[in-house]
């Protein structure tokens, strides 16, 4: 039986260079396209906007709320509210700044 039958052909052991060839030089422009744009969209993103950077203008906000008379007197609003007694709601007393840390002296001796 084996007489009738053609010997087998073996074929060539080789694989073709040039789509591998091909294959590795498209990952290659691949990657390195892509480690550009990754570095371009760090470097973007790292630096300060013009309009972010740049500070408000001096009209809209104070610089030094201390100093500008709209300050002063919250300042002296404030310092009314911790020099008087008052009621905050039912129950709720304040009282001056000064007596408070008097009563919490005289609890900790």
């Amino acid at each position: 039986m084996s007489a009738h039958l053609p010997a087998p052909e073996q074929e060539e052991d080789r694989l073709p260079a040039r789509p591998i060839i091909l294959s590795g030089l498209a990952s290659l422009v691949i990657a390195i396209g892509a480690s550009i744009f990754a570095a371009w969209l760090a470097h973007a993103f790292s630096r300060p906007h013009a309009a972010a950077a740049a500070p408000p203008p001096s009209s809209t906000i104070d610089r030094d709320p201390i100093t500008t008379m709209r300050g002063l007197e919250m300042r002296a609003e404030q310092r009314e509210e911790l020099e008087r007694w008052s009621w905050v709601d039912a129950g709720t007393a304040r009282i001056p700044i000064e007596r408070a840390m008097q009563i919490t002296l005289e609890k900790e001796r």
